[in-house]
């Protein structure tokens, strides 16, 4: 942007784009320090609420050149940002990257973007159950995003009772607050209820 001070101008754009839920990219991010300077406080003001894709500087070209990046310095830098994507842009030639490089790109990869995962799911240890009705067990599950990124969208959970592999109860949990407001890092309890069937009790959970 041709003009004196366009930091400015800048983040008007960046305020109309994420206001409409456009995701923000840049394709400036460094080893170490991963996205530019200036772009970080956009990040720091829209990152629950849009995604942002990381990109690095130079990407395949800088292959071809040799210009050797540092991948751990990289991956750090880049992490620190929570990017929902990483586009390593032909970055390095995974062959000619040694076993160890190898490694951290596949522990940065279970980091990019929302990582929900099941921490914790707790039942009662007994029930009442009345003959010819439906057992009714209530409970609740962590849900916990282990990801270094919001996620951006709605969804539900599904949850089921098994016993030895035969399914007796599933429920579909519209979560709330939702999801995305579920920040990386963060863990939240949510209760439901099943409803069995006495017949199906005969077993554990």
């Amino acid at each position: 942007i041709l003009m004196p001070d366009p930091e400015p101008l800048f983040a008007q754009i960046v305020d109309q784009a994420a206001r409409r839920g456009w995701w923000l990219r840049s394709d400036g991010c460094e080893a170490p320090a991963g996205a530019p300077s200036y772009v970080k406080p956009h990040l720091a003001r829209w990152h629950d609420q849009v995604g942002f894709i990381a990109e690095a500087s130079g990407g395949i070209n800088r292959s071809y050149q040799g210009d050797k990046v540092p991948v751990k310095s990289y991956m750090d830098g880049v992490l620190g940002d929570g990017p929902s994507v990483i586009n390593l842009m032909g970055l390095w030639d995974l062959k000619d990257l040694p076993p160890s490089d190898i490694d951290v790109l596949r522990a940065s990869a279970r980091k990019v973007g929302f990582r929900f995962t099941a921490e914790q799911a707790v039942l009662p240890s007994s029930v009442e159950s009345v003959p010819g009705r439906p057992v009714r067990i209530p409970g609740k599950i962590r849900i916990a995003n282990r990801g270094v990124a919001a996620y951006h969208g709605s969804a539900s959970i599904r949850i089921q009772a098994r016993s030895n592999g035969k399914l007796l109860a599933e429920q579909a949990l519209f979560p709330d607050p939702p999801l995305s407001r579920l920040a990386p890092g963060s863990s939240q309890d949510f209760p439901f209820l099943f409803s069995i069937s006495p017949s199906l009790l005969s077993t554990s959970l």
